[in-house]
């Protein structure tokens, strides 16, 4: 990953590897860090656990809840009569962007 305002290049571990504003001579590589965090991608996003990182917690996926809310809502709305199956199915479309 690359800081986009100082343009240093940084390393999965937080070490610094680039540093283009500073001689190679400097060795002011060896002597910065960043944190590095676990993250986790889903629906899109990149997510970042900031807390202890030697006792993460399972990841939660909030879009397959929302997902799998959303589905069963619509069933239900269609198999009480409220919705047709043409309007359950064009909800269903309308969402996909949003809830994968």
């Amino acid at each position: 990953m690359r800081c986009l305002y100082h343009g240093w290049k940084v390393a999965v571990d937080g070490k610094i590897v680039e540093m283009p504003s500073e001689p190679a001579e400097s060795g002011f590589t060896h002597k910065v860090k960043q944190k590095a965090y676990k993250t986790r991608e889903a629906a899109g996003i990149i997510w970042v656990y900031m807390g202890d990182q030697d006792n993460v917690p399972e990841f939660q996926d909030a879009f397959a809840k929302v997902k799998a809310w959303q589905d069963s809502l619509i069933q239900y709305a269609q198999d009480a009569g409220l919705i047709s199956e043409k309007s359950a199915e064009a909800m269903r479309e309308m969402h996909r962007d949003y809830v994968p």
